[in-house]
């Protein structure tokens, strides 16, 4: 799992970092969608008890939606920053950084700024259970959390090599690629 981060990766120009970004950021937003998504499917089968299928039982409406997956974005691309350690080059921690906050204008929600301030006393992987908790805060099914919260701690938890074949896609594909992918991602 990994790839070595060279200098050689580093975007170009800012019309190059840009597309970059906006690729990284709409995917990793698109992933955790799909990931929520398929944690919703299962709650309304009952495969957590008939709590948390009650609960998730009427479709959320856009804000509550958009705020968790922002949250869940935010939090993937944050970790995405853990993954590649404190060894990181500058510009990669830029271009995390300028990934999440584009999430401020692909998707509805609080700031990326406030979800992270969230999580300021907590750091690496002990983020997921947190960032777990305010998806159902966002959702407005606090009261079903302990069910609900462990599947999207693992995703979390367990996407660090999509993390690194996503980061590695969008630093070393050409733009078409990037847009061929972010097409197959919105299906």
């Amino acid at each position: 799992m990994g790839f070595t981060i060279t200098s050689g990766l580093e975007p170009k120009d800012r019309q190059e970092g840009s597309h970059r970004v906006a690729f990284f950021s709409s995917a990793a937003a698109s992933v955790c969608s799909k990931a929520l998504q398929a944690q919703l499917e299962r709650c309304r089968r009952g495969e957590f008890g008939d709590a948390v299928q009650a609960a998730t039982a009427t479709p959320f409406n856009s804000k509550s939606y958009g705020s968790a997956i922002k949250s869940l974005a935010s939090i993937f691309i944050y970790l995405t920053m853990v993954d590649q350690g404190a060894q990181a080059p500058g510009w990669l921690q830029d271009f995390l950084g300028t990934s999440a906050r584009a999430l401020d204008r692909i998707v509805d929600g609080p700031s990326v700024r406030d979800i992270l301030q969230l999580h300021e006393f907590v750091s690496g992987y002990d983020v997921c259970s947190d960032a777990a908790l305010d998806v159902c805060r966002a959702l407005n099914i606090a009261q079903v959390a302990r069910e609900f919260t462990g599947p999207l701690r693992h995703f979390l938890e367990t996407s660090q090599e999509l993390r690194c074949q996503m980061l590695q896609f969008a630093l070393t594909q050409p733009s078409e690629a990037l847009d061929r992918k972010l097409e197959e991602l919105r299906l």
